[in-house]
């Protein structure tokens, strides 16, 4: 299994081998040695392939399940593990990169176009979050609004502020503050 690995070693075994006149037999072996490797690059090779096409079903078998759920809007789509489930699963695609392996565009399309098929559900969530967030902040600088509008200094005319009116104002402000969290 590692080929990276082992690949990095063979120029330094090579040199050793150069430097100092080693044995025909020990020379049979490095060539072996480079047959083994080549092998062992195509095995990886076919087995990243065979890993990416199981992740893109899983993708695919993931889109689906998400589509019907939401056209049946029977259950609630848990929009946390749904996110992090694609998290994992484009964290493992990136793992076969960097292991390397077969790959392909049109592989990584439908793997590609079936999380974003997924991710539906998540991207309409934090959209209603980001639509709650600004209802939330005009509904406070409404109640701001109205608390800046109270009078509770004289005015020029002499007359003082409605101090029970001020305080009843403030009282309802206060509990429609805490209704909005």
């Amino acid at each position: 299994g590692r080929w990276s690995e082992a690949i990095k070693q063979l120029p330094a075994l090579q040199s050793a081998l150069d430097l100092g006149n080693a044995a025909a037999e020990l020379q049979q072996q490095l060539g072996a040695l480079h047959s083994e490797l080549l092998v062992l690059k195509q095995w990886q090779h076919w087995g990243g392939g065979q890993v990416r096409a199981d992740l893109v079903e899983e993708a695919e078998t993931l889109a689906r399940s998400v589509v019907s759920a939401e056209q049946k809007q029977s259950t609630k789509t848990p929009v946390a593990q749904l996110e992090k489930y694609i998290e994992q699963l484009r964290g493992r695609w990136k793992e076969l990169d960097r292991l390397g392996g077969a790959t392909g565009k049109p592989m990584w399309q439908r793997f590609d176009t079936a999380l974003k098929s997924a991710e539906a559900p998540i991207a309409a969530h934090k959209a209603r979050l980001a639509e709650a967030r600004v209802a939330n902040l005009a509904a406070r600088e409404g109640l701001l609004a109205t608390l800046e509008a109270l009078i509770v200094a004289s005015d020029d005319s002499g007359h003082s502020p409605d101090w029970k009116a001020n305080a009843a104002a403030l009282s309802r402000f206060q509990t429609e503050w805490r209704k909005l969290g």
